[in-house]
């Protein structure tokens, strides 16, 4: 959320934890001796934040698609940032409207809120329990160029110029002529100055130029008023067409076959103030679409071409405010380059927070080489080692041409710049170029890739001049193609099945992924005790999908993938076993013609249920909530729409009801855990008062009461969770308690005055029933104990059970005995009475 923060400098990012009250140093430095009503722009980091550490590894571990990667990580940064800055924003926003908060933004990337406030309402805020660390403004510079640019016409191109001296010494051409690979399908981001986007080098590679959104593939951070791509200082264009630049025979950048996406929030020279527009690039970086479910936004390397040095007030060596963005960024799976800086020749003269140094892989820092053999360090290039020390402090991490660049310039010409900031972009170059090779190689992967195929220069091995040499373009791919010294089993991440119906096959699919290829993809799969079946699975793109024929209701369905992979150096399997019961259906409505469930209105409000033809799951109608077509829904509208009274048959051993869901309802852009337009699913079991089923606790949209929500509220009360926001079509599944025998669902819709969105549309529901098969041999450890009157019973788990059935007897030779109950766990008591002396139990498979 944003409220008109347009003032001061920023601090990227943060982490560490803090006690609560605590100012950072560089915090206090600048309170000390201003008032408590001047007012200061800070970042406060929230103290509960995503393990995204944690989960980096267990993905690792995984061997996870870049895709699921990419959900994992966003959903759990953005879920938890809603979670745990719920009541500061709620402050913020009663102190804003109060007039004693000026602005406020809030992040997911850090979980961190900015707030420009007076000293004194800053310190009440950092001394809330849920705040860690409050830190200062931050200045930070451009790297800007050794060389003047000397703006002139690109030669004319007949398809047969030499490319860039840069993109040879590299070896590009040779990764485009003898691998074929140019860095299609790659997408590259750069945060600096801009582009011009209209460049004849740069346009036609522009992902807003390829069908998609301008919103994903250009943030104007600055604040400029840019619509479309635009670059006011030069140095952003010329960086990107080191990175993409050309067309065949014009290549002057080392990937021309990528496309790109820009953000221009450093668009400042030398000295200038570098704002809260930073930690918005990285968040647009790490999710441009906002939304964690799709890839093909996400950047595959961004380039950075920006930093700070100790002349900077308020700045600290190695100060960690900058590595949260960073690390989640990339825990995304955006590899992140950075330019080493202009500071050389001298020692540790690094820029932060290329200067990083906890690991061999942050932050990924690059020197600057003359473009020609040898290939000598260029003067002006930062060296190191890192001011930050330990056992990684050699820098830069590898190096690349710098001096003499020549790429395209924001007056639609091209011109010559020298600097690490061009050194920077042919390595990023090299990156795209390796993703469009192996789309799902880690980013940790990739940058040892880069240090171990470069070529050594300087010092023998690695040095704090030239890092572990100059970038070569065609090792790294090659190694990506390969899959870098595969000796992995494949990765194999089975995903959801669908519900399986009696008698009706089932399709089992999973995301398979590995470095060197597959070579084979088998699903197995039995009833219980019985051979094993199999069949070869088919591929489609990183999915893998076989069918197992259909079975008996009430049936348990063992199942086991196994993946053997190509590599040379591996010839492993990944299996995975599991099994899934067969529900037998009870109930079902495609909804197409006619319908018996019913509607009505709710609260007074106007009831827009109805059948709908224009957005449908399977068949040719759903019910809808909303306008006739795609229309949106009306203010103050509401309504009910109820199933019939379901019966559930006796002995049943789990029940569930199941609907798709398709749904666009408003929520709050202020508040992002509220809405102000929603559903609701409830239940009536057995004829009992009607209860909420979805959404459950976990769900983070809740009803907002305010003045436009008033007929809401009076209808369904508040505190009242919504299902509310966007979802495409999904499965809402409900269980329904063992024993139950009769059933009712009721779908509640309701929305505010104001802005209004297309509705909610339910197709394709059922309603199914997992019943026994047979009540299989006894179980041959029953004990029986008498006490007080009460027959407790007792016996092992049976491999396989669905349930157990206990029988009663009056003598032991009852061919038919009565049953007495059905359990889903071994245990059982009764009240002794009668004449029943003998028990058994029988297995339910």
């Amino acid at each position: 959320m944003k409220r008109c923060l347009t003032l001061g400098s920023l601090v990227l990012a943060l982490a560490g934890a803090a006690a609560a009250g605590q100012f950072s140093a560089g915090l206090e430095r600048l309170a000390a001796g201003r008032s408590a009503d001047e007012a200061l722009t800070v970042l406060l980091s929230m103290r509960e934040q995503a393990d995204i550490a944690g989960l980096d590894a267990d993905l690792h571990a995984r061997r996870a698609t870049r895709a699921v990667r990419h959900e994992a990580v966003v959903h759990s940064l953005k879920e938890r940032a809603a979670s745990s800055q719920k009541d500061l924003l709620r402050s913020l926003e009663q102190l804003w409207n109060t007039g004693k908060v000026k602005g406020y933004t809030s992040y997911w990337i850090t979980n961190a809120v900015l707030v420009n406030a007076p000293l004194g309402v800053l310190r009440e805020l950092a001394a809330r329990g849920d705040v860690a660390q409050a830190e200062p403004e931050l200045l930070v510079e451009l790297i800007d160029p050794i060389l003047p640019a000397t703006p002139g016409e690109h030669p004319s191109g007949d398809g047969q110029r030499t490319p860039e001296p840069g993109v040879l010494a590299v070896r590009a051409l040779e990764v485009w002529n003898q691998l074929g690979v140019t860095g299609m399908g790659a997408l590259v981001g750069g945060i600096d100055t801009g582009v011009l986007g209209t460049h004849a080098a740069l346009s036609s590679r522009w992902r807003g130029n390829n069908g998609h959104p301008t919103a994903e593939c250009w943030l104007d951070a600055a604040g400029f008023g840019d619509m479309t791509p635009a670059d006011g200082h030069g140095h952003g264009t010329h960086t990107m067409g080191t990175m993409v630049g050309g067309a065949p025979g014009l290549e002057v950048g080392v990937a021309p076959g990528a496309q790109w996406i820009a953000s221009n929030c450093i668009n400042m020279s030398t000295g200038a103030g570098f704002d809260n527009a930073v930690i918005a690039s990285f968040q647009f970086m790490a999710d441009p679409d906002d939304d964690p479910g799709t890839i093909d936004d996400v950047p595959d390397v961004v380039q950075n071409s920006w930093g700070v040095n100790e002349g900077f007030s308020g700045y600290f060596d190695c100060d960690s405010r900058w590595w949260a963005a960073i690390d989640n960024c990339e825990a995304a799976g955006v590899c992140v380059t950075w330019s080493a800086g202009n500071e050389g020749p001298g020692a540790t003269t690094l820029r932060s927070p290329g200067d990083r140094a906890l690991t061999p892989y942050n932050c990924f820092s690059v020197g600057a080489t003359n473009p020609t053999a040898p290939y000598t360090i260029a003067s002006f290039s930062s060296r190191g080692p890192s001011g930050c020390g330990g056992a990684f402090a050699m820098k830069p991490e590898v190096s690349a041409p710098g001096v003499d660049t020549y790429s395209c310039y924001n007056n639609g010409n091209y011109t010559t710049m020298s600097g690490t900031s061009m050194a920077g972009p042919h390595v990023a170059g090299v990156v795209a170029l390796m993703r469009s090779a192996n789309p799902d190689i880690e980013v940790d992967a990739i940058k040892q890739i880069l240090m171990d195929t470069a070529v050594d220069l300087g010092t023998a091995g690695e040095d704090n001049t030239y890092g572990h040499g100059l970038v070569d373009a065609y090792e790294a791919v090659l190694a990506a193609l390969s899959g870098f010294n595969d000796i992995y089993p494949p990765n194999l991440l089975p995903v959801s099945l669908d519900l399986a119906l009696a008698d009706q096959p089932q399709t089992v699919s999973a995301q398979i992924t590995d470095a060197s290829g597959l070579a084979s993809v088998t699903l197995a799969w039995r009833l219980p005790d019985q051979a094993w079946n199999s069949v070869a699975m088919t591929q489609n793109g990183s999915t893998w999908s076989g069918q197992i024929p259909g079975q008996t209701g009430g049936s348990v369905v063992e199942y086991s993938i196994t993946a053997v992979d190509a590599s040379e150096n591996a010839n492993s399997a990944s299996t995975n076993v599991a099994s899934y019961a067969v529900y037998t259906l009870l109930f079902a409505e495609g909804f197409n013609g006619t319908s018996t469930f019913t509607h009505e209105g709710g609260g007074g409000l106007t009831d827009q249920w109805h059948l709908e033809a224009a957005r449908a799951y399977e068949g040719s109608q759903s019910w809808k909530f909303g306008g006739t077509g795609s229309a949106n829904y009306a203010d103050n509208a509401g309504g009910v729409l109820s199933s019939p009274v379901l019966a559930i048959p006796a002995g049943a051993l789990e029940i569930v009801a199941s609907v798709r869901s398709w749904l666009a309802a408003e929520t709050s852009g202020t508040y992002p855990d509220s809405c102000y337009d929603g559903g609701v699913l409830q239940v009536s079991l057995d004829g009992s008062p009607w209860q909420d089923a979805l959404p459950n606790s976990d769900y983070t949209h809740d009803l907002r009461n305010r003045t436009s929500t008033a007929a809401l509220v009076a209808w369904l009360g508040v505190p009242r969770p919504m299902l509310s926001g966007n979802a495409d079509w999904s499965r809402l599944s409900v269980s329904v308690p063992f024993g139950t025998t009769t059933v009712q669902l009721r779908w509640l819709f309701g929305t505010d005055t104001g802005t209004t969105r297309e509705g909610w549309y339910l197709d394709d529901f059922k309603l199914l029933a997992l019943l026994p098969v047979s009540a299989g041999l006894p179980v041959d450890d029953l004990s029986i104990a008498w006490s007080g009157g009460v027959v407790t019973l007792n016996w092992s788990p049976q491999p396989s059970a669905l349930a157990y059935r206990v029988y009663g007897a009056t003598q032991p030779w009852d061919a038919a005995p009565p049953l007495l109950g059905e359990v889903l766990v071994p245990g059982f008591q009764l009240n002794e009475s009668g004449p029943l002396c003998f028990y058994q139990v029988r297995v339910v498979y």
